[in-house]
């Protein structure tokens, strides 16, 4: 199931956002000049939030196992209902951006 973002992201209110979409939108012009003027297709994927092997242990799932592990307690911030994420694993991660490069072809 596609995950569906709410927040716009046109305007962008960090700087890691800010040059998130800085680098779409050069891609986007860049894509419509070329010296034929054909242009270069150009798919962005907005991935996050990616867990499975070799992943980084500072990661919220990473965290949440090793605590439940542990029998540490989890801790979350406020009532929690403002932090949903979607969970990608690393192996649909893979697939979906071999479909989005392929795509169309």
């Amino acid at each position: 199931i596609a995950s569906v973002e709410n927040d716009s992201t046109s305007d962008p209110i960090s700087p890691y956002a800010a040059t998130k979409r800085a680098a779409e939108l050069m891609a986007r012009a860049y894509s419509t000049i070329s010296p034929n003027g054909g242009g270069m297709r150009v798919t962005v994927c907005r991935v996050f939030t990616v867990y499975g092997p070799r992943g980084r242990p500072d990661m919220a799932v990473y965290r949440f196992i090793t605590a439940l592990q542990s029998g540490d307690r989890i801790f979350r911030f406020g009532d929690g209902n403002s932090t949903w994420r979607d969970y990608l694993h690393v192996d649909d991660v893979v697939s979906g951006l071999i479909s989005a490069a392929v795509r169309g072809e």
